[in-house]
């Protein structure tokens, strides 16, 4: 499967240049996961090509169904960092993360009343909450 992406490469915080992507993905199956991995060539590499480091989408037909792993990557798809790092140290799968309310993000550690939102409308979102 090939997609176009938009890559380019923007000012780091030590002065170099860090490389930004960006690709939308369609006709993606949701009972599917899929390992994702972008490749660039360019003739500016003289024939050479630069591939990033895979990530991998979750089925999302069945978020019950997820792993450990899954349930922390959907954790870490809404920038919740502190969330991702207790599903991974309690392994925490789908059908826990989904039984989760406001109480259990609070005694995860989750204070911010805008992270508990986003975490509450995105397990909404997932069917559970």
């Amino acid at each position: 499967l090939r997609m176009p992406c938009k890559l380019e490469l923007r000012e780091a915080g030590d002065g170099g240049f860090e490389a930004c992507g960006e690709a939308s993905f369609e006709g993606l199956r949701a009972d599917c996961g899929y390992q994702v991995t972008v490749v660039v060539g360019s003739p500016l590499l003289a024939g050479r090509t630069w591939s990033s480091a895979g990530v991998v989408v979750p089925q999302r037909a069945d978020p019950k169904r997820w792993s450990v792993r899954e349930a922390q990557l959907w954790c870490s798809s809404l920038r919740v960092p502190e969330l991702a790092r207790k599903v991974s140290e309690y392994a925490v799968d789908g059908a826990t993360l989904l039984s989760f309310g406001e109480d259990d993000l609070r005694g995860l550690g989750l204070s911010a009343p805008f992270l508990l939102r986003r975490v509450m409308s995105g397990l909404k979102a997932l069917g559970g909450g």
